[in-house]
């Protein structure tokens, strides 16, 4: 077999459209792309280490990068995390995510009122605020700093994935973003704790399991995830699906005649353009994996794009079929299981209802990628053109 060019995974033609390049490198996985780190390509060995806490770590939290420090349950291995996500998984209750579906709808209904017509960016003017003004009600705080929170959630994920490289002026001011965030919280979690409401923050620093609860700094550190969460995550997929949606008539025709299938649809394009693409592990010790062995201390990028892609495993993985059989990797697995995956489900699918209720057709103008990177994948901008009604 010929030896695997790894150089592919750096070049910016690769951050548009990754999924020739897992393909090819897929049968080398895994794969060693530096002296120290190595990457898993394949929906077997993805989903062997997500499963595999013990070995393939998530503990970065004493490393020298802001974020990762600040960054509790992502960044934690049990049995801390255990305790971590019992205590957030109380205050976080499928109750309280059920309850706000009323409230979404009108979130929804309310920015498809207020984005005009013409051609009008839906990625800025729906996808992009109705995640973080959903998680800012959930939270109980000021929906009028939505560019900051959006900003500063920006700056937290630049830095997870460019702390270690050089200090150029973009890392160091999103190190101040990442710095003002925490700064905001920590102020209004004191305040919480003081006088305790009804909202998210408040039901943090309340919660309480078997006499564990969370520290100020955690509780802290735990409203700058979920914010950062509902910024980048959720509405990278909301735009992943309605760049889908309007590229293809059929399916959006298949979406209006039928609203009960958009749950569908959302595990779909989940697993086709899964929004964090590359989470990062670190060896405790040597692993054996398809006969090579990947060093302890070695840090591990976890291809879940790739594995979703996986043609060993999913029938024409490049294309939207829905009703799959097998389950994506796109909400993790395992103990770090998205514990917001039941919000993102229900924002995605109120967020297309909402559509469907008012657009025969999507007329898409352009749509822009961001090429960032190979973390996530999402929209920077996405023009429709709207007709008065």
């Amino acid at each position: 077999m010929a030896e695997p060019d790894t150089s592919l995974l750096r070049d910016p033609q690769t951050f548009r459209n990754p999924y020739p390049v897992y393909a090819a490198l897929r049968p080398h996985s895994p794969l060693q792309v530096s002296r120290s780190s190595w990457i898993l390509l394949s929906y077997e060995h993805v989903r062997a280490a997500l499963a595999d806490p013990d070995r393939f770590s998530s503990n970065v939290r004493a490393s020298d990068n802001p974020v990762f420090r600040d960054s509790p349950l992502i960044f934690d291995d049990p049995p801390r995390h255990t305790q971590i996500r019992r205590i957030m998984t109380k205050a976080f209750t499928p109750r309280r995510v059920a309850e706000a579906e009323p409230w979404i709808r009108e979130i929804a209904d309310g920015l498809l009122d207020a984005i005009g017509t013409g051609v009008v960016d839906f990625q800025l003017g729906y996808c992009d605020p109705l995640p973080v003004f959903v998680i800012a009600r959930m939270m109980g705080i000021p929906t009028d700093r939505v560019r900051d929170f959006k900003q500063w959630s920006e700056d937290r994920a630049f830095v997870i994935y460019n702390a270690r490289g050089e200090r150029t002026p973009e890392l160091i001011s999103a190190e101040r973003g990442a710095q003002a965030i925490n700064e905001w919280f920590s102020a209004l979690v004191d305040t919480r704790s003081q006088n305790p409401g009804t909202d998210l923050i408040s039901a943090l620093v309340t919660a309480e399991v078997e006499g564990d609860h969370l520290e100020p700094a955690e509780v802290v550190g735990a409203c700058c995830v979920l914010l950062s969460a509902g910024n980048l995550t959720t509405t990278r997929l909301i735009g992943n699906m309605l760049r889908i949606f309007a590229d293809d008539a059929e399916l959006w025709a298949t979406v209006r005649s039928d609203p009960s299938s958009i749950p569908l649809f959302v595990e779909e394009i989940m697993r086709l353009e899964a929004p964090v693409q590359t989470p990062i592990r670190k060896t405790t010790c040597a692993v054996e994996m398809a006969g090579k062995v990947i060093p302890g201390g070695s840090f591990v990028t976890i291809g879940i794009g790739a594995a979703n892609h996986d043609n060993a495993v999913f029938d024409q993985p490049d294309a939207v079929e829905v009703g799959r059989d097998t389950p994506h990797l796109a909400f993790g697995h395992g103990i770090h299981f998205c514990l917001g995956a039941a919000l993102a489900r229900l924002e995605a699918r109120v967020a297309f209802e909402a559509l469907a209720d008012r657009l025969d057709h999507l007329s898409l103008v352009s749509a822009t990628r961001e090429d960032s990177g190979l973390g996530h994948r999402g929209h920077s901008q996405i023009l429709m053109r709207l007709q008065e009604q």
